[in-house]
């Protein structure tokens, strides 16, 4: 597997804290009852020719510095009273509202909530979705038009994402980049946040030679290649599937599912024509290495798939949401996704993952985990002790306790993955 360097290590802002507001900013509870996290889906753009659309002189360098991990960037927001009023009454609907990216202003951009089990209103600690071209055309942060920033509230360390995603990388596999954030609320400090690069046609562009393919996310924790994984609701649309970017050929999709069903017995055979089934086995080592067990295949439910022109349209996997890796109790086959489950019952599919997972493991034991692990807890420390918004359960004090858990379990993982897989 490829091992690259990570690439810079500019000095972590430093941001003043306004004075906490007496009044909450929001007068009630929105209903919020999904059960999933939900991606965003694909919708038309309206075009606003008063504004002045900001041209980047450097569009690449401005992604690679609003994703360099030892850097916390500041994203202010503005709301009106309506839009809100409108967030507590339809969180996952984009409100109008502006932004303000690292000093760059964005006028009309759409905000909304996000989040399943992390959901929390303005009144918590909101996690965010930005999208700078939902209302003007054009109008971009580098070459970014979506913008998703996690609350970490379910990650004590308030450092998983920033870690995880870089050794990712960094083992050669595919999946967004984070950084961390700073993100204010009209001027009122909401806290420290993960910056998690949104996945899009402009992320496929970035990782392929053709970015035309369909990208779909996970819309419900009941995802999978199965009936019902793939049912359609009346508007024509998958249930559980959401379409990123692409046509949406569902056919491909239920391709899966019916040479699942009518299996020749040759895993491999079977659904090479639909999924890149080496980058899958690839992609399930890599969760089982990084204790990422709260996803697909384990979970149905936050994976991300496109399907590459250039490779046949067959699928390739990445991570979406890494925030509960280093789970000690994580095991390769504790699975519920079809796919995997499949897998299982051949023993060359079965001995093919397991080599990978320990060819995996010794690439694991020679990348920089210590390092990483002290630049994120470094370039984090003053944004995460000032932030007032933090969950009431993870106190200043709980978090250094966290990350002292998390630096015992990375000493002793390597051992306990050998031990867990019968490698030693």
């Amino acid at each position: 597997m490829l091992l690259f360097a990570l690439a810079c290590n500019p000095t972590p802002l430093t941001v003043d804290l306004p004075k906490e507001s007496a009044d909450p900013i929001v007068e009630s509870q929105p209903d919020s009852s999904a059960d999933s996290e939900p991606l965003d889906s694909i919708g038309p753009v309206d075009s606003t020719p008063d504004v002045d659309i900001w041209e980047d002189p450097d569009p690449p360098a401005t992604y690679a510095a609003f994703f360099d991990p030892n850097v916390v960037q500041e994203i202010r927001i503005e709301l009106t009273p309506a839009a809100i009023r409108t967030l507590n009454r339809q969180p996952d609907d984009y409100v109008e509202g502006n932004a303000t990216i690292n000093g760059i202003s964005f006028p009309k951009v759409g905000v909304r909530l996000k989040g399943s089990s992390t959901f929390q209103d303005l009144n918590g600690k909101a996690a965010f979705k930005l999208k700078l071209n939902e209302y003007v055309a054009g109008q971009k942060y580098g070459d970014l038009e979506r913008i998703t920033l996690n609350n970490m509230i379910s990650d004590g360390t308030q450092a998983k994402e920033v870690i995880i995603y870089q050794l990712w990388e960094m083992a050669g596999m595919t999946g967004p980049k984070c950084s961390y954030a700073q993100v204010y609320v009209n001027d009122e400090l909401y806290g420290l946040y993960a910056n998690v690069e949104s996945m899009d046609d402009h992320w496929t562009g970035r990782h392929y030679s053709d970015g035309s393919g369909d990208l779909w996310g996970t819309g419900d924790d009941s995802a999978d290649f199965t009936r019902n994984g793939l049912s359609v609701g009346r508007d024509g649309l998958f249930s559980y599937w959401v379409l990123k970017s692409g046509v949406g050929d569902q056919d491909h999709m239920t391709g899966i599912m019916d040479a699942l069903q009518n299996s020749s017995g040759d895993w491999f055979a079977d659904l090479d024509p639909y999924i890149d089934t080496d980058q899958f086995l690839d992609f399930w080592a890599w969760c089982t290495i990084v204790g990422n067990q709260d996803g697909y295949p384990f979970h149905l439910n936050d994976v991300i798939l496109y399907g590459d022109p250039a490779d046949g349209g067959r699928f390739d996997f990445s991570p979406w949401g890494v925030d509960e890796s280093y789970d000690s109790s994580a095991v390769y086959s504790y699975v519920s996704g079809v796919l995997a489950t499949s897998c299982l019952q051949s023993p060359t599919c079965t001995a093919t993952l397991i080599s990978k997972i320990q060819a995996g493991i010794e690439v694991y034991s020679t990348l920089p985990v210590e390092e990483i692990t002290t630049a994120a807890y470094t370039t984090s420390e003053e944004a995460m002790r000032n932030d007032p918004r933090r969950a009431w359960y993870i106190s200043t004090q709980d978090v250094g306790t966290y990350r002292g858990y998390l630096r015992t379990t990375q000493e002793g993982w390597v051992q306990h993955l050998n031990t867990s897989m019968g490698f030693e």
